[in-house]
Parts: C-alpha cells; structure tokens; sequence
C-alpha cells in the first residue's frame, strides 16, 4: 500500500502548494512541490532533480540533475573552499571564487593547482607543487624533396624558403614571441652528425624561421627535423 505525508499551505491534502513526500510499494521516494514532482530517490538510491528517472552510469548510486537551464551545485565549507560546480553549454566545471584556487590532492596532500591567473600547477617529480610550462607547439617533418610533416601540434604548415631553411607556421598565434625553440635534426651524410646544428631565427606570434647546417659546409635540407616552442 502505498504511503503519503502531505504538508500544505492550508493544511489540507487538496493544496496546491507546499511540500508532498511520497514512498510506494515500488520502494521510491518522490518529492512534490506545488503539485510537480521535484526530486526523486528510486529503489537503488540513485538521486534525481529535476528527473523522475535518475540513471546510475557507473552501476554506482549517482545525483542526475536535469535542467532546461543552467545546472549549478554551491558549495560554502569555509572562506578557502568557496566555490561551485556548472554544467553550461557543453561543459561542466568545478569553479573556485574569485581570488582563491582550484586544488585536487591525494592522499592528504596536494598534488595539482589552478591558481587564480588561470596557471597549472602540480607535482610530478618537482618536488613540490610548482607551474607546468607546456609545450605550445611541435612538428616532426622530412626536410628533402617535397616538405613532409609526419606528425605535429598547433602547427598548420612548413614552409621550404631555401636549402636547409623552413619557416614552421602556427595554427594558434603565440601570446608573443618570447617563446624558446629545441631543434634536433639527423644531420647530413658523409659529414658527421656531430658537426650538424638546428637553430631558430625570425621568432614571430605566427611562426619561427629554422635553419639546418653542417658547421664549415653551409645549409643542406635534412631528412628529420624536429622543432618544438616552449612559452
């Protein structure tokens, strides 16, 4: 049989407003306001607002909130740990206030941070929590013949202007060009690959013109270039 406490404005069961709790034989609990189903626990402790189907995805109990709009969970647990979770437009987020962090830690201790600038911190071989400085772009390409990228990141294009000389265009700009390049090339037959250098020249937001040669001999086009931009 099923079971209904009831608690309305005019404290009768016709309200149209108020709090309605009902749990059935079918071992759920529901929760009405002004006559609208507004949470529901099922039978295996799945939670849903906004949803009277909750889905456990991980065959683990799981909060499913279902909105038309923004969906929002605040948090308050002291000044430092203010903060709230999104889910808008496509994406969810974990959201620290404004002039505080974002921390995620194991075992009692922190091991990652997003600062309030928006930096990425964490401890991974450091020794301690510090920024992580990425890697902005990269390309691995064949030097000779027809310029061949075999594989790359934020890097749209290589251009061939001369023996031994490309320009590696960006498909984002860099902020600026205060960036740092590593070159490594194969080097040149016949000339010993100790006395081959890659180089950077040109450092612009779009691109970095690079420069491949065999120390006393001049340019030659190189088989195997690779050049990433640190910034």
């Amino acid at each position: 049989m099923a079971s209904s406490i009831i608690n309305s404005d005019d404290g009768s069961v016709s309200g149209t407003t108020g709090l309605k709790t009902t749990g059935g034989d079918d071992g759920e609990l529901a929760f009405e306001s002004s006559g609208t189903e507004a949470m529901r626990i099922d039978s295996s402790g799945n939670v849903g607002i906004g949803t009277s189907s909750p889905t456990s995805y991980t065959g683990q109990t799981n909060l499913n909130i279902n909105s038309s709009g923004v969906s929002r969970i605040d948090f308050d647990i002291s000044d430092a740990l203010q903060g709230y979770v999104l889910a808008e437009s496509g994406y969810i987020g974990l959201i620290a206030n404004t002039g505080n962090y974002l921390m995620l830690g194991a075992n009692n201790t922190e091991r990652m941070r997003i600062d309030s600038s928006g930096n990425l911190k964490f401890n991974s071989g450091y020794g301690s929590v510090a920024t992580a400085y990425g890697c902005r772009a990269w390309v691995n390409f064949n030097g000779t013949g027809t310029v061949a990228i075999r594989e790359s990141g934020n890097v749209s294009s290589i251009t061939d202007f001369d023996t031994g000389g490309y320009i590696v265009n960006f498909t984002t700009a860099m902020p600026d060009a205060d960036y740092a390049t590593n070159i490594t090339i194969s080097g040149y037959t016949g000339s010993g690959d100790s006395n081959a250098d890659g180089f950077a020249r040109s450092l612009t937001t779009s691109s970095v013109s690079v420069r491949c040669a065999i120390w006393g001999t001049g340019y030659y086009d190189q088989d195997l270039v690779c050049v990433s931009i640190f910034r």
